[in-house]
This record gives structure tokens, sequence and C-alpha cells, in this order.
């Protein structure tokens, strides 16, 4: 660690100043961590820093902390002084190399804490006392995120106004390649070619009553993302089983354009129930061959917890997988079933923390490149009944138990059902809250009865199959 410190120190040599300031922003965005003497030495460096825009020279740390009489500092300056700079990669390196050892000697803490827990039970803090194998699971799930992000590059601090050439530069990368100027498309026209995506970084939430369709749209939302996009997703489902949501994508497939001539769209239903006839037994062998070869689609990643899942869970398991095959959204069906962190007894404020806490793991995720995060979201009685007094469109205060709601996400829209539209299998779609993005005008789209397959209105035949204007 000495070599390090040293490297931020400046010599007699003036020249070397801006090498060395160039080492302490490398450092100051690493994640490698001090401690005893040498952080107060670093802090020491930084705020020096900081206030005179230099680096400081052996000679200022050592009045400092004489004034002080230091004595265990002074002795550790020595043999820093004594120690070799490094400068541009050498230096980048030499950190990068220590993290790795850091990690190493944490991940080998992790690992004894948690047999710890399994076998006879580890305390907390000053009450918390985990015990058992399910909780030394969690603890390691809960801990190990760290050792699992992958190092994405991405700032998350500076002067902006020193950021000019990285505007630019952003810019032209997505004006070459019109997909990077893009978030995670819908799949549903209007909403796409307004928002162009959800962003990495946003929560999206899509509001709406019991049984007016928010898992279909959330699951044709992961669909159109593999099939049309070829993106991976990982898929929360907290309410149905992993079967169910398995069946429902696979019966989506089945209204695909490719198949048109081949096949009407196979019954949920009667694949759920195993009511296919012969014909249609074998046009789902078609549709599971065509998921198994196309080597154009992205991945759905579905996980069904076994017990309560917080935040944190979702993070983990979602950097785990990210470091297997990168993934571009994060489906949870739904928030308002996740377990908070930090209880406070009331349903409300349970809710808004995992709201924020989502919010947050959209922001974060992956070492700040940020990630979209979906989940559907309880209307209320009350405005659910305004609506329909409003040609069933919604107001702001339809949503349920949670103002954090509107805070905290990014965009919401809602999907509603009046009698005449479920006879016409058909949902009206709206928009509550576009952060960064232009609201939309409500619209119907179509939802075809057998698979499930949402499309616009204008793209629709009657078979409930896809004709046109939206490429698969």
């Amino acid at each position: 660690m000495e070599r390090i410190l040293k490297s931020i120190i400046s010599t007699t040599e003036q020249s070397k100043q801006e090498l060395l300031r160039e080492n302490l922003s490398f450092l100051t965005a690493s994640k490698l961590i001090f401690t005893g003497v040498d952080q107060e030495i670093y802090t020491f460096i930084f705020n020096y820093e900081d206030r005179f825009g230099e680096v400081p020279n052996s000679v200022t740390l050592k009045d400092a902390f004489e004034k002080e009489a230091r004595l265990e500092i002074l002795a550790r300056l020595e043999i820093i002084n004594n120690a070799t700079i490094y400068v541009k990669s050498g230096f980048q390196k030499l950190v990068e190399d220590f993290y790795s050892e850091q990690q190493e000697k944490d991940f080998g803490t992790l690992l004894k804490e948690s047999a710890a827990i399994a076998t006879q039970g580890l305390k907390f803090g000053k009450s918390e006392i985990k015990k058992g194998v399910r909780s030394a699971a969690r603890h390691f799930l809960e801990q190990s995120d760290k050792f699992l992000t992958i190092n994405s590059g991405q700032k998350v601090e500076g002067d902006i106004f020193e950021d000019g050439d990285e505007v630019l530069n952003e810019y032209y990368v997505k004006k070459a390649d019109p997909r990077k100027g893009v978030g995670q498309l819908m799949g549903i026209e209007k909403i796409d070619k307004t928002f162009r995506g959800v962003r990495r970084g946003e929560l999206m939430l899509i509001a709406g009553h019991y049984g007016e369709y928010k898992t279909s749209l959330l699951a044709n939302y992961a669909y159109n993302q593999a099939v049309k996009y070829g993106w991976n997703s990982i898929f929360f489902t907290l309410e149905m089983q992993y079967a169910h949501i398995r069946r429902l994508i696979y019966a989506i497939h089945s209204a695909h354009l490719k198949f048109r001539d081949v096949h009407p769209p196979l019954n949920y239903e009667k694949t759920r129930d195993g009511l296919l006839n012969e014909e249609e037994e074998h046009f789902l062998k078609a549709v599971v061959e065509d998921f198994k070869t196309n080597p154009n689609y992205g991945r759905i990643y579905v996980i069904q917890p076994d017990e309560d899942i917080t935040v944190t869970d979702i993070k983990a398991k979602a950097s785990f997988l990210h470091r297997k095959i990168g993934i571009q959204a994060i489906f949870i069906d739904y928030l308002g079933l996740v377990e908070p962190e930090k209880r406070y007894k009331d349903f409300t404020l349970d809710l808004n923390y995992v709201l924020k806490r989502a919010k947050r793991l959209a922001s974060t995720f992956n070492n700040g490149e940020g990630i979209a995060v979906v989940s559907p979201f309880q209307t209320n009685r009350h405005g659910r009944a305004e609506a329909e007094k409003n040609d069933y469109i919604y107001k702001p205060d339809c949503l349920s138990y949670a103002n954090e709601a509107e805070r905290s996400a990014d965009v919401i829209i809602w999907s509603i059902v009046s009698p005449d539209m479920r006879k016409n299998n058909e949902i009206k779609l709206g928009c509550l809250k576009a952060r960064d993005h232009k609201q939309f005008e409500p619209f119907q789209v179509r939802i075809c009865p057998e698979s499930r397959k949402i499309s616009n209105l204008i793209e629709v035949s009657s078979g409930g199959i896809e004709e046109g204007a939206l490429s698969e």
C-alpha cells in the first residue's frame, strides 16, 4: 500500500504533479479501501488537492502530522517515502492488483461468516442474530454482489464542465449506431415511437387494476425484448408460478408472424390443461423447436423465489446473470410483493421503501451503468371508479398506497379495460408520467384471447396475428 500512497505525494520534480493528480483521480474512482493510518494519510492528500489544486509533498505531510504529534503516522510516512512511484498504466495495474487482493481477503471472510451462521449462528450489531443454512445462504447472497459486479467503466462523479469531449463522443457514438440511442423497446409502436425505449437507470411502472392485463403486458415486454430485439432479461415472478410465465411466453410466441401460414395461435388454457388436438400438439413442437434453435433470440431468465425476496436479493441474482450473459432489463412481477430490508410495520411505508430501493437498483446496477427496471403496480378502487367516469382514462391519484411511486418512477403507463373492450379483446393504454420522455395520448391495443399476444390494432388480423408495420 505504501507504493500507492507514494504515487500520490509530490516530489521535487514539478513536471510530475499532473501525473500524480491523475493517479489520485484514478484512485478516488476505484474501490480500493484504506484502513488505519493509511486512511488518514489518504484523506489528508485528497482534501489538500481538493483545496489547493495540487497534491502535497512529503514535507507538507510531515509538518501537518508533527503538529498533532501523530508518531504512528510519521513512522508510516518514513516507510512511504522510501517506496517507488508509479504513474499511468503502471499505477492503474498496481491499484487493480491491490484491489484483487482485498477482494480475495474479503471473500474469505464472507465464507467464514456464512459457515459460522450455518453451524452456530452469528451476531451482527447489537441485537441481530443470523442462524441456520437459509440465513447463511441469504447472507452470502446479499454480501456477494460486490464480487459479481462487472467494472462497467461508467463515470459516476466529476466536474461536468470538464466533460465536453465525453459529451461529444457519447453523441457521435449514438449517431453512428442508432441502436445505441434507444432504450429497451416495448414492442408497441406508439409507446416505442414516443419513448424510444426505457433507458438504463429508469424505473417503469405498469399501473392497472385486478385482471386488466398487467402481467400479460409485462410478459409481452420481456418476450419482445428477446424475440424482436435479441436482448436478454431476467424476470422475477412473485405472484405466478414459474411454469405459468413459461407457458405464457410460449403461447405468445405461437402468434409470431412467421407462423401465420402454419397454424393459428395456440390457446393458452388448452396448452395449460393438456387439451390440444394432434395438429395443435404438432404446432406446439414447432414453437418449442424455434425457441431452442434460433440464434437471433435473446434470453428470458425466469426466477420464482421459494421465499420472501428483497431488492438486494434481486440485485445479487441479476448481477450474477449479467456476469454470465449480459442483461438489458429486470422485470419484477411485482414490486408490491418484494420484502423491504427495513420494516416500518406499515404497508404504505414498506412499499415506499421498496420503490426507492427499486429506483436505486435501476440507477446503480453494475457499478453505475444502470439498467431498465419494469414492474406492474396496482391502482386503487377510487382511481379505477374515477377512470370509468372519465372515458376510461386514469388520473395521477389512481396509484394504490404509495406516494413514492410517482416520485421514484421515471415512467408510469396504465392499462384499463371496459366491458366493450373486453368483448372486443382490446386494452386501453395511457401515460401518467414520463420524466425524460414525451407523454403519449391514450390509445387501444388488441390482445389475442388465445395466446395473450398484445399487438397494435392496425396490425391485427381476425386471427390475432400481426400483419405488418413492425417487423418481427
